[in-house]
C-alpha cells in the first residue's frame, strides 16, 4: 500500500494529539490528590468510587460463592428479577 504524498494528518497534529492523550492519562483525581495538587476536600466527602458501582465490601457469602466458582467450577444462574435496589447506599 502506497502512502499518500500529501497526508491529511500532519506530523505536528499527530504529536499534539499524542501529547494531549498522554497528559490526560496523568490527570487522575486520586493521583492529583496524592501529589498534593488539589486539596482533599475538593472531591467531596461522599467521593468513594467503589460505592458508585455498588461495591460495598465483603458481605456474607462472598467468599463461599467465589470459592465455589474458582475451586469447584460451579456455575450460578442469574436471578429472574432484581431482589433489591443496587443504587441504595446501605
Amino acid at each position: 500500500m502506497k502512502r499518500p504524498i500529501n497526508p491529511k494528518l500532519t506530523r505536528r497534529d499527530f504529536i499534539n494529539g499524542m501529547a494531549l492523550g498522554a497528559a490526560g492519562l496523568h490527570l487522575s483525581p486520586l493521583e492529583a490528590l496524592a501529589q498534593g495538587l488539589i486539596p482533599s476536600h475538593s472531591l467531596g466527602p461522599d467521593y468513594y468510587p467503589p460505592a458508585l458501582s455498588g461495591m460495598r465490601g465483603s458481605v456474607d457469602g462472598t467468599y463461599e460463592v467465589a470459592h465455589a466458582l474458582a475451586r469447584e467450577g460451579r456455575a450460578f444462574s442469574l436471578p429472574k428479577e432484581q431482589t433489591r435496589s443496587i443504587s441504595s447506599a446501605d
